[in-house]
């Protein structure tokens, strides 16, 4: 004999439990309430403690024909107690309504972990807190867009209800992002801070060339003074030789350098170049 449904497997949660009844087992498969009634409590003297740990009896209310109510007594069973009671129904419908049972738990015990999965807290996510501020600098990115390509990826709204199940998904996901990036260029080590004794060197050596240039382009007007190649290039390295030295002694000696007028520092350029050739013959 084919069972006809009425009804479609129900199942809810009660006291955190997914649950079904009896109303609704005996409409889904067919049967009189009262005979699955008595299915339940002959399996209540048969198993007692399965009885208690998969059963308890409610009452719902009926109206009779006069409009009055009426309190009967009716069962909730959880997934174990309705495979248990159920197993004796045969049939291909009734093995269809097995299985549309078992279904509807499956889907009120995901919606239930769902629920209660535990989130993690300010303080659990601080390993991955720090990680993304990692990333965010790593990568010049703002701060708060690394957090919602998080959320992203991982179909949330909002980083608390990240459930704590994943944590360590996530952390890999966010290393994995900074794994791929260029390697970070090492930063330049500040110049060692230089001492007294280093700094007045420096000064030294700053003094020096800067007298070295000035004493380049004083030999360089000088040497256009006094002519040394008019004397032939034997004489050449002598008369610069001895234009430096003068140069050099007359900068150093602590007497002020004479002024000279428009006629006389020629002819002192003239004799000094005369007395180094006449030197040199």
């Amino acid at each position: 004999m084919e069972l006809t449904p009425i009804a479609v497997p129900s199942v809810e949660i009660r006291d955190g439990v997914p649950v079904t009844t009896s109303l609704n087992v005996a409409a889904v498969f067919g049967k009189r309430h009262d005979d699955v009634l008595k299915s339940i409590r002959k399996l209540a003297k048969e198993e007692p403690e399965y009885h208690a740990r998969n059963f308890a009896e409610l009452f719902h209310v009926v109206r009779v024909n006069n409009g009055a109510q009426k309190k009967c007594p009716m069962f909730s069973m959880t997934r174990d107690g309705m495979v248990f009671l159920v197993m004796g129904y045969t049939g291909a419908e009734a093995r269809k309504f097995k299985i549309a049972y078992i279904e509807a738990f499956n889907r009120m015990e995901a919606e239930l972990s769902g629920k209660h999965e535990e989130r993690t807290t300010v303080t659990s996510r601080k390993p991955l807190d720090k990680l993304v501020k990692v990333w965010a600098v790593r990568a010049a990115i703002p701060y708060q867009q690394a957090w919602t390509m998080l959320d992203s990826h991982f179909c949330l709204t909002d980083i608390k209800d990240l459930p704590l199940s994943k944590l360590q998904e996530a952390i890999a996901w966010v290393q994995a992002r900074i794994d791929a990036l260029p390697p970070e260029q090492p930063k330049a080590l500040p110049a060692p801070k230089k001492d007294k004794y280093e700094l007045f060197i420096e000064k030294l050596e700053n003094v020096r060339q800067r007298r070295e240039k000035e004493m380049t382009d004083l030999m360089s007007e000088a040497l256009v003074l006094t002519q040394p190649l008019k004397w032939g290039l034997d004489h050449w390295h002598p008369i610069c030789y001895a234009t430096r030295k003068w140069v050099e002694q007359t900068i150093n000696s602590p007497s002020k350098v004479g002024a000279f007028g428009d006629k006389e520092l020629p002819i002192m350029f003239g004799k000094l170049a005369d007395s180094v050739r006449f030197a040199a013959e």
